[in-house]
């Protein structure tokens, strides 16, 4: 038979709530709920207090949310949810768009590389969405599209347990950097 644990921290959240003026979240190997890994997060809000359900935190302004998902997590997560057509997908991020080079197996193997952007839908979910291809010297941008309609979105914050807006995505050297809007007054 054990003791009942008291902790000074527990019991004042069960009789008063706490609450923070300004507060900032750093957190590093955050595995989103569809298996994307984001290297760093941080969470910045003002005006924060203790709620009872989840996510234990309420406020009353926006809490600004920005993402960095490296160029290695991209391609693990690629790897996990390429359609069985795809093999030998690598990629590069860069400012001008996502580079990504594979095989196509259709009839026989066909190389391809191909330029992606990404975009945000209804502040919801992101895309990626074919700038271009090459395959053979020709470009079957339908094809190579509706394989990638079969990974998007990559992102869809209606699958957090959270109310996320997402505002952008800036594609950088070696790295995806998203921001958002959290709305934790509900």
């Amino acid at each position: 038979m054990g003791l009942p644990i008291q902790s000074p921290i527990i019991g004042l959240m069960a009789h008063a709530p706490v609450s923070l003026s300004k507060a900032r979240l750093d957190v590093e190997g955050l595995v989103l709920p569809n298996g994307l890994r984001v290297a760093h997060a941080t969470a910045e809000g003002e005006n924060l207090s203790q709620a009872d359900e989840a996510p234990f935190v309420k406020g009353s302004g926006p809490v600004h949310l920005s993402l960095e998902i490296n160029q290695q997590d991209l391609q693990a997560f690629l790897a996990t949810q390429a359609p069985a057509e795809l093999s030998g997908m690598s990629l590069q991020v860069t400012p001008a768009g996502i580079g990504v080079a594979g095989v196509f197996r259709a009839m026989l193997p066909l190389p391809f590389t191909a330029l992606c952007q990404l975009e945000i839908v209804g502040g919801q979910k992101m895309f990626v969405r074919l700038s271009s291809i090459q395959v053979m010297g020709l470009s079957p941008s339908s094809l190579v599209q509706a394989q990638l309609d079969k990974i998007n979105p990559v992102f869809d914050a209606s699958e957090l347990p959270v109310n996320l807006t997402l505002k952008g995505a800036e594609l950088k050297m070696g790295s995806i950097h998203v921001t958002g809007e959290l709305n934790l007054s509900q």
